[in-house]
């Protein structure tokens, strides 16, 4: 595949709909699309970088966790593990 430095607006569209789920608007200028393109793949190697952070022994053995501004709990699942913002808590404690 090509660098999306090198590819042609059609190119870029399909590319960032396939990778990112974006629309692009190919009536914009192919270096201001290359550069959206750049800046969602940056964001995309910098949510990698922070996954890769937590250890993954430690990421088995985490069940729960709590988002901090929320205050929200959720069952870990592998997708969650990998988001930064998410802190490892205990078990919701039920209402009674």
């Amino acid at each position: 595949m090509k660098q999306p430095s090198q590819m042609t607006k059609d190119e870029l569209e399909a590319y960032a709909k396939e990778k990112h789920g974006v629309d692009l608007d190919k009536r914009e200028k192919i270096d201001d699309l290359r550069a959206k393109v750049a800046k969602l793949d940056s964001e995309i190697s910098d949510k990698e970088v922070d996954a890769s952070a937590v250890p993954n022994e430690d990421a088995e053995q985490v069940k729960y966790l709590k988002h901090p501004k929320t205050g929200v709990v959720m069952v870990a699942t592998k997708a969650l593990l990998k988001r930064s913002d998410l802190q490892p808590c205990e078990a919701p404690k039920k209402d009674a």
